[in-house]
């Protein structure tokens, strides 16, 4: 069960990023974005556009919220997203730590192949006293770059998540906008 959550998770990965090269967005100054219904709130150099898909996977019917802003100009990043979705009760927890570090690692090796990537690092990065991951693929013959951040609260999935042009990845908008992801009440 646990790699159909995997494979569902990469499913919207690679769903997502044909989504983002058809949806062109300029970016502007930075700027607070909440989401109430996501129980986020984010940073971003522009304005999100939301789109909500519906699957159905092995595990049940899922919904997924992305929220993307594709930059056109000589922005940093190309791409900065924030993708959530909950998962059926009893699939998965933030609480089970035995199974967490192998959902994680299953994740990230599904996203490399899903883009027929490279991993260049993975490693642990809770927020607050939630389980997360973090992880670096480079991708389209490392011309690419795609950074993710996820967190696990409850059975809620949040993917943070920026890609940028390999030569321009390592930038100080990836953090800005990744540190600046919040929970909210």
């Amino acid at each position: 069960m646990k790699y159909q959550i995997v494979k569902f998770t990469n499913l919207a990965l690679v769903s997502l990023v044909l989504f983002l090269f058809a949806t062109d967005l300029s970016a502007q100054r930075w700027q607070p974005y909440d989401n109430a219904t996501g129980r986020f709130s984010v940073l971003i150099p522009g304005e999100f556009e939301e789109r909500v898909t519906y699957q159905e996977t092995d595990i049940g019917f899922m919904t997924i919220y992305h929220h993307v802003l594709r930059s056109t100009d000589s922005s940093d990043n190309l791409v900065y997203m924030v993708t959530w979705y909950d998962f059926p009760d009893n699939v998965i927890h933030s609480d089970s730590v035995h199974l967490l570090e192998e959902f994680f690692r299953v994740t990230v090796d599904e996203a490399v192949r899903s883009v027929r990537g490279e991993l260049l690092y993975q490693n642990t990065m809770p927020y607050q006293n939630l389980p997360g991951w973090q992880w670096r693929i480079n991708y389209l013959q490392d011309q690419a770059t795609i950074r993710t951040r996820v967190i696990l609260d409850g059975n809620r999935y949040y993917a943070i998540q920026t890609v940028a042009f390999a030569q321009k990845s390592l930038n100080n908008s990836v953090n800005r906008f990744m540190d600046s992801f919040r929970l909210l009440e």
